[in-house]
């Protein structure tokens, strides 16, 4: 009988305040912004970066984890996650205790 380890609770967010001019997808990509619900409750903001004209079930992500006070909108993590969107992988960004956490 198959189990369920964990789930993700997410709903689609508006932009977080004060991104950087280079925050935006290059062509042949998508930029959306999530808040994602953690185990303990806490809602953390997330940039989700996805190639585009791919399905999402053939899409390789990456998930970028920041700590130790930045944020998704951090280097490098905005440069590799807009990066490799447009190489055809998937990546996400988030950071909890951050300026963009919500």
């Amino acid at each position: 009988m198959a189990q369920i380890a964990a789930s993700i609770e997410y709903e689609a967010a508006r932009p977080p305040d004060g991104l950087p001019d280079d925050m935006k997808p290059l062509p042949g990509a998508s930029l959306r912004f999530l808040s994602i619900k953690a185990i303990d409750g806490f809602k953390i903001q997330a940039a989700l970066w996805q190639p585009e004209g791919i399905p999402p079930t053939d899409i390789t992500i990456i998930v970028q984890v920041h700590g130790s006070g930045g944020n998704l909108a951090s280097l490098p993590l905005r440069v590799i996650g807009r990066a490799l969107s447009a190489r055809g992988y998937g990546s996400q960004q988030s950071a909890r205790d951050s300026t963009t956490s919500m």
